[in-house]
């Protein structure tokens, strides 16, 4: 569990900054990542997209990104037993992350906002990453204890 956690990380922060790829991936082959980032194709934790890419320079999303979380922490397969209706106003049904997200909000990882909307298509910013990797490496109480997010609002993650 704790590589696959670790692996998670060093996949977002390729994400986040802006470095990425996918070895068998077309977009992505030959490139100085693509041994990395073979391995954590190799744990299930990337895939790309269904015509075969992996778009390096686009934005993580917040659906994305409850998908790696959910994988990393080794519930992908229970993803589809928690498909469907989620508590959230924006998101139907039938969308492809409704079991990552329900999976990632009941283990309190990620959440939505004041509004009711969860926002699946909202590029993650670094301080939601940051407050998620937190929540799921369970530093939740190391972080309160050293006011580490005092300035940033936590109704939403």
């Amino acid at each position: 569990m704790k590589a696959r956690i670790i692996a998670l990380v060093l996949a977002c922060l390729m994400l986040l900054g802006n470095f990425s790829s996918v070895a068998a991936l077309t977009d992505v082959d030959n490139t100085k990542y693509e041994s990395a980032v073979e391995s954590l194709e190799i744990l299930g934790i990337v895939n790309g997209y269904e015509d075969g890419t992996y778009r390096p320079e686009k934005e993580v999303t917040r659906a994305e990104m409850a998908k790696l979380l959910v994988v990393a922490i080794g519930m992908d397969t229970a993803a589809d037993l928690y498909k469907g209706t989620t508590r959230f106003t924006d998101i139907a049904a039938n969308h492809w992350a409704t079991g990552f997200i329900n999976i990632a909000v009941d283990k309190d990882i990620i959440n939505g906002y004041p509004d009711g909307t969860f926002m699946p298509n909202k590029p993650i910013t670094r301080a939601e990453f940051a407050k998620i990797l937190v929540l799921s490496l369970d530093l939740k109480d190391e972080a309160n204890k050293n006011n580490i997010f005092a300035d940033v609002s936590t109704s939403h993650w």
